[in-house]
């Protein structure tokens, strides 16, 4: 049983979802002697957001650091899971764009994984600048 599918109308009663692109990390490639991570080509899907915790300033080891944390439900398929960096695959974190505002965000966790069943719950870190290997 699908339960996102039986709930996902009832929740666009309240929020809408929004169209955003996700860009796969493929691993690395060799760019003129430079190992630069590899993006698939966008995927178009739709998405709602959540606020995972308001804006946060945690210091640790003496270095002060501020991140603002999303959490998004995503609707994908089981050919195309998200994830963040994967060190045993050699992967780097895949990326979503935000076409509403212009933000880019790195996806750091998989809260949920129903993506055999259409989507998928990941926690997001909002980037300061588009990532330098994704053309769009």
């Amino acid at each position: 049983m699908n339960l996102h599918a039986i709930v996902s109308p009832v929740l666009n009663a309240v929020q809408q979802t929004e169209a955003v692109y996700v860009y796969k990390c493929l691993g690395f490639r060799n760019n003129y002697g430079d190992i630069v991570p590899d993006y698939a080509s966008p995927i178009k899907t739709q998405a709602r957001w959540q606020i995972d915790s308001d804006e946060a300033l945690e210091h640790t080891d003496n270095v002060n650091q501020s991140m603002i944390l999303r959490k998004i439900y995503i609707d994908t398929s089981a050919d195309n899971r998200l994830s963040g960096i994967n060190r045993v695959n050699a992967k780097q974190a895949d990326y979503i764009y935000r076409e509403r505002d212009n933000s880019w965000w790195q996806i750091n966790a998989t809260y949920d994984e129903f993506s055999a069943q259409g989507w998928v719950c990941v926690r997001a870190v909002l980037q300061l600048t588009k990532p330098a290997t994704i053309t769009i």
